[in-house]
């Protein structure tokens, strides 16, 4: 349970924070709920494959079966990195390496209660105005208060359920379940 958790937290928590990238800088996006819900799809596949890990192994008596379901899933977990692996000679692979991200997805904006409203960024917006630092509620869309509402709701079960206690719900259930 534990072993599989702990190579999914780094998924996770990597999607989370494009997620909130995706939230806090839409103007970067052609459509930043495509960027946001690809993110989101991730953690949500995440999440299910490592509630289906403990289900298995709390009703799988066989141990031989416990570790043929347990590697099926591991294998399932990492297709996107298999994926990845098998790109080799694509274009566009560059897209999607650290050198490239860590240039590229630069945090512009913040919502954090440690920034004042009135502080500027360096980014321009399109009337020739530097963009605000802070991202308040009232200056989102609709659309991207949607997005952010479910982000935060996602961050508070990561935060609060999934990071600390998702192994230890899934040990005491196995003492539940006979």
């Amino acid at each position: 349970m534990t072993i599989l958790h702990l190579s999914l937290i780094d998924d996770v928590s990597a999607n989370m924070m494009s997620m909130k990238y995706a939230v806090n800088h839409p103007y970067k996006f052609e459509s930043p709920a495509s960027a946001f819900s690809a993110s989101l799809m991730q953690v949500v596949t995440c999440l299910f494959i490592e509630i289906t890990n403990d289900m298995v192994l709390i009703m799988t008596g066989d141990t031989l079966a416990i570790i043929s379901n347990f590697v099926s899933l591991v294998i399932i977990a990492s297709f996107d990195e298999m994926i990845y692996q098998s790109m080799k000679d694509e274009s566009f692979r560059v897209l999607v390496t650290k050198e490239f991200t860590s240039k590229v997805f630069v945090i512009k904006h913040t919502t954090s209660k440690k920034s004042h409203f009135t502080e500027q960024s360096d980014v321009f917006d399109d009337e020739g105005y530097l963009r605000p630092l802070k991202v308040t509620w009232a200056s989102r869309t609709h659309g991207n208060k949607c997005m952010y509402t479910c982000y935060k709701v996602l961050r508070n079960f990561y935060v609060s359920v999934y990071f600390y206690y998702l192994p230890f719900i899934a040990m005491i259930i196995c003492f539940i379940v006979p």
